[in-house]
């Protein structure tokens, strides 16, 4: 299956691009078993795109930190290297660089002083 096309199955017919939906299929399908049959082949290829999902993990441990009071993943969008966490029980102001409380820094904005 391609990525992006886990919910749909295409047509067997030959030269057709329509997909149709995982409700439709299901509501079609009058065999149990054939219905278990198609629900197994989506679950698998579900499962086997999960297994080589290396490229999502690199880009989360490139691009996200945890905020240094509430472990809460955080991603840096631009901008200063000022955070606020957005968890509404933490709002932990800290630096993005050293993962510090931001009070020290100042209006250090961009530069990290420790």
């Amino acid at each position: 299956m391609e990525e992006g096309l886990g919910q749909t199955i295409a047509c067997a017919a030959h030269a057709c691009d329509i997909l149709v939906d995982d409700a439709t299929v299901m509501r079609l399908v009058r065999d149990p078993r054939v219905k278990l049959k198609y629900q197994h082949i989506i679950t698998n290829s579900f499962v086997e795109k999960c297994d080589d999902d290396s490229e999502t993990s690199n880009w989360i441990a490139a691009n996200t930190k945890e905020c240094p009071k509430c472990n809460v993943t955080i991603e840096k969008d631009g901008g200063c290297n000022h955070m606020v966490c957005k968890n509404q029980n933490c709002k932990a102001d800290f630096c993005w660089v050293c993962l510090g409380p931001w009070e020290p820094h100042g209006s250090s904005w961009y530069n990290c002083n420790r």
